[in-house]
């Protein structure tokens, strides 16, 4: 065929089914680096979690530990799971010292142990070696109300081990300040999700506690 322009008249290039293959090709692999590039920018969702190039951004942000975890993966749960217990355990050692410090006003001794989120059959072991259930620990959470205006406690250095897809192992150091002295506590621990029947939020508890004495100052 013979296209007219200015000039002398040219020869239209026939089209050749290898020059149509590599010329698809060439698309075709344009579009895939693109669709490469773009993707590997964008938060991955688990749930209300992200992920990806913003980690745990809409955990933090959000302030909130009741997450949907059926949908999450398997990875995705296990970082839940963790970061749960993890804010459990600050829970807990701030319950304790708004408690013994009588910062806390009231004394119902079941609505501390709830909201120090022990679990039912939950067991205390303290420096000395010594176990205590549930009925032991609220006597001495009785007993203990209000007892020191200056008590603090509070954990740092915190190592998470996803153990199942329900438990976590806990290490971690307490420092507790008293009126008198202050105490390192090197800590590990057992938490577990709970499962819930009239939501599907997540929700932990604590099984076992164990302490050791490291100093006293």
């Amino acid at each position: 065929m013979v296209v007219f322009g200015g000039g002398k008249p040219r020869q239209r290039r026939q089209l050749t089914l290898p020059g149509v293959v590599m010329g698809v090709a060439g698309v075709i692999t344009l579009v895939y680096c693109a669709i490469l590039a773009t993707s590997t920018q964008r938060p991955v969702y688990f749930g209300q979690i992200r992920s990806g190039a913003y980690p745990r951004a809409g955990l933090h942000a959000a302030g909130r530990w009741d997450v949907p975890a059926q949908d999450t993966g398997e990875n995705g749960g296990a970082e839940i799971l963790q970061e749960a217990c993890r804010a459990s355990l600050v829970r807990y050692h701030a319950v304790l010292s708004d408690w013994i410090s009588g910062r806390e006003k009231g004394t119902d001794i079941q609505e501390a142990w709830r909201k120090l989120e022990m679990a039912e059959e939950f067991i205390l072991i303290d420096p000395s070696g010594q176990e205590m259930d549930k009925p032991r620990i609220l006597q001495l959470l009785l007993l203990s109300h209000g007892s020191d205006s200056q008590f603090h406690t509070q954990p740092s250095d915190i190592q998470l081990t996803y153990e199942s897809p329900d438990k976590v192992n806990v290490r971690f150091l307490e420092h507790q300040h008293t009126r008198t002295k202050e105490r390192l506590i090197r800590s590990t621990g057992i938490c577990r999700s709970v499962p819930q029947a009239t939501t599907k939020s997540l929700q932990v508890e604590w099984l076992r506690l164990e302490e050791k004495l490291e100093t006293v100052t």
